[in-house]
């Protein structure tokens, strides 16, 4: 993954194909940005001012420009928990996906209602992104851990109950995203 997203478009293209032609080297695949999602994630905290949507009509001219296996592009969608009213710009991705035949990529998947989570699935997106919840259940179990049993040191207990509860959240989205069973 190689987040050129905050640069402006021509700077994005340079960095992002830079680091595509190093990775091609290696035979590893690389996955761009263009558009730029709001939200907390790490390091990055983009207020709503800063977000800026994919434009449906350069997204086929940075992947042939740059030559990255996969992009992940901004449709409203933010880093972290949502907080209010979600505002997805289905008409936008409807655009991109019948532009391209390569991997599209949504991030910022995390707590959306399940409606939205459909409906992105029905445009066949290639990977959507959930880690902040990934993040929150494995703390907020270790952490649940620590507290009922007085900040007891054994981590393989812990740790157990960490797999278990992320892979129990790991599992509904499977469910959500229509693909248990398969393989």
């Amino acid at each position: 993954m190689v987040d050129g997203s905050a640069k402006p478009f021509e700077e994005n293209i340079n960095f992002t194909k830079m680091i595509t032609d190093i990775a091609h080297e290696k035979n590893v695949t690389v996955e761009g940005e263009l558009g730029h999602i709001g939200g907390i994630e790490e390091h990055i905290n983009v207020n709503k001012d800063s977000v800026l949507l994919t434009d449906p009509g350069k997204v086929v001219e940075f992947q042939k420009r740059t030559g990255v296996d996969s992009l992940a592009v901004a449709i409203g969608t933010m880093h972290g928990l949502y907080k209010g009213a979600v505002c997805l710009d289905f008409d936008r991705l409807a655009r991109i996906m019948k532009i391209t035949d390569f991997p599209i990529i949504i991030h910022g998947c995390s707590d959306l209602p399940e409606k939205d989570l459909k409906k992105i699935i029905s445009f066949g997106p290639s990977k959507m992104n959930i880690s902040t919840e990934i993040k929150h259940v494995f703390l907020d179990s270790m952490k649940k851990y620590l507290d009922e049993n007085n900040n007891g040191y054994e981590p393989i207990k812990a740790l157990n109950l960490v797999s278990i509860n992320t892979e129990n959240l790991i599992k509904s989205y499977m469910d959500k995203f229509g693909s248990t069973g398969k393989a």
